[in-house]
């Protein structure tokens, strides 16, 4: 059979339907139905979907738009106020993991016959470290959740913990690359994160207005979601190209439009 870009994707939408349906009869989430679909359709069960690269784009995609509308719920104005508990509660969230993940590293070694080595226990507590602000979105999405106080801790936090996953990522590489870590790739790293989070901070005190009232200006709705679109994924991509993750990049930038219009506007037109 061929297998073309519009039979796999009629494939993945048709299934999805079906399992997300039966995960919310069962009063799950619907990415656990997602996820079965996948390992279904996938090509190392029955192999109805080859395409990965073309998911993978897909969903990067759609994370990244989850992300920005995520973000229109989280101002700036809003991080303020819980700043406290984000970086408490961050730090010893981060701490935690680490050292939980490098634990249960360490058991997997021992049970294994010729155990694994440093490089394999570092990548695996990166793992089980390390959460994903896509699926932790979509949670508070299905929930409803997005406007509460503990969302907004929560989201903080996962922003906090996407810091440091850009210094273990840089870690991971030196160690990847050397065997060895090499600490000027870790400070490139950390300085790239905070060059890119400080931008955003002094961009939301100095345009975040006069963007705001731009956008208003705009009269037609096609453009207006043409421009839209293609800020989120040009600074998505800017994001990525600088080690950092891509909807961390869409998230920021959906925090700093602070106009209730717009927003109104974006979810009437961009998340249809």
């Amino acid at each position: 059979m061929h297998h073309s870009i519009l039979f796999e994707l009629g494939i993945i939408l048709f299934f999805g339907y079906f399992t997300g349906t039966l995960m919310k009869k069962l009063g799950q989430s619907v990415i656990v139905g997602y996820m079965v679909t996948g390992l279904l359709i996938g090509p190392n069960l029955f192999g109805l979907v080859k395409d990965i690269h073309l998911i993978n784009l897909l969903s990067e995609l759609g994370v990244v738009l989850l992300m920005f509308f995520l973000g229109l719920e989280f101002s700036l104005k809003k991080f303020q106020r819980i700043k406290n508990a984000v970086l408490f509660i961050g730090t010893y969230e981060v701490i935690l993991n680490l050292l939980c993940g490098f634990l249960i590293s360490l058991i997997l070694s021992s049970l294994i016959p010729t155990g694994i080595g440093l490089k394999e226990k570092l990548f695996l507590t990166g793992i089980l470290a390390f959460s994903s602000s896509g699926v932790v979105a979509k949670l508070l999405f299905d929930m409803k959740k997005t406007a509460s106080v503990e969302a907004e801790i929560l989201m903080g936090v996962m922003v906090f913990e996407d810091f440091f996953a850009i210094i273990f990522l840089g870690i991971l590489s030196s160690v990847a690359a050397f065997n060895i870590v090499q600490m000027p790739l870790i400070l490139i790293s950390m300085g790239k994160a905070l060059l890119f989070y400080t931008s955003f901070v002094l961009l939301s005190m100095v345009i975040s207005n006069r963007l705001a009232d731009r956008l208003v200006k705009i009269e037609s709705q096609e453009l207006f979601t043409a421009l839209m679109i293609g800020l989120i994924l040009l600074i998505s991509a800017f994001a990525a190209n600088i080690g950092l993750a891509a909807a961390a990049g869409a998230f920021l930038f959906g925090m700093i439009i602070n106009s209730y219009e717009t927003e109104e506007r974006l979810h009437r037109t961009v998340s249809a």
